[in-house]
């Protein structure tokens, strides 16, 4: 019965996104404890130009802002919570200054025409600690890879991803942690995952999707 549920998921998850036309320039990210960083895009391609929004509202007065890095380089200037930016790179990461624990937000590539992507679906035990295999394809592709916004029974995650066998790091050389509802745009050939943490359940797993460029 477990295993029918966990099927189940998977197969709806597939069908929705196969019906529901899907731009593979827009997307979520969120960011939590303990680094507070993630990553909206990692590029080869030309500069885009990104529209980055919080929706994050505090209950009290203790309003947390963001400080972007585009190419390597810090702006001098940060957002607030709340609000939004647009900003112009290849490479773009975002990180939460504040006492607040998670912080969510949508990013989408602007002045260019929404191209349509095609889905695929990823999933993982994080108790098992294993490497799984997301994408193997033959020539480097634009793709955009999401965790979806709850994980079944699962808490205190850790999701690291690699491309063409690098990981994911942010600009001070940590491994991102791509957390729940948060997705970044990349480019390759070879993608893989790592899932950590605790699940409170046998049929408990986390998941989430890798979009490609549909062509027709």
């Amino acid at each position: 019965m477990k295993k029918n549920t966990f099927l189940l998921i998977l197969f709806c998850t597939v069908n929705l996104c196969a019906q529901t036309p899907v731009n593979l320039y827009k997307g979520t990210w969120s960011t939590v404890n303990p680094n507070k960083a993630t990553l909206i895009c990692n590029s080869t391609v030309s500069n885009r130009i990104y529209r980055i929004i919080n929706g994050t509202m505090s209950a009290d007065n203790a309003f947390d802002d963001y400080t972007i890095i585009v190419d390597g380089i810090e702006l001098p200037r940060r957002f607030m919570e709340g609000g939004g930016v647009v900003v112009e790179g290849k490479r773009v990461e975002l990180r939460q200054n504040g006492v607040s624990t998670v912080s969510i937000g949508v990013w989408e590539i602007i002045q260019k025409q929404a191209v349509e992507a095609i889905a695929s679906t990823w999933a993982a035990k994080p108790e098992l600690n294993k490497e799984l295999l997301v994408a193997d394809l033959k020539t480097a592709q634009e793709f955009q890879f999401s965790v979806n916004s709850e994980s079944i029974g699962c808490k205190q995650n850790f999701i690291e991803v690699a491309v063409d066998g690098n990981t994911v790091k942010d600009n001070d050389g940590r491994p991102v942690n791509f957390a729940a509802s948060s997705s970044f745009l990349g480019e390759g050939k070879r993608i893989t995952i790592k899932v950590s943490g605790q699940c409170s359940a046998n049929n408990s797993f986390v998941s989430g999707s890798l979009l490609l460029r549909k062509i027709e």
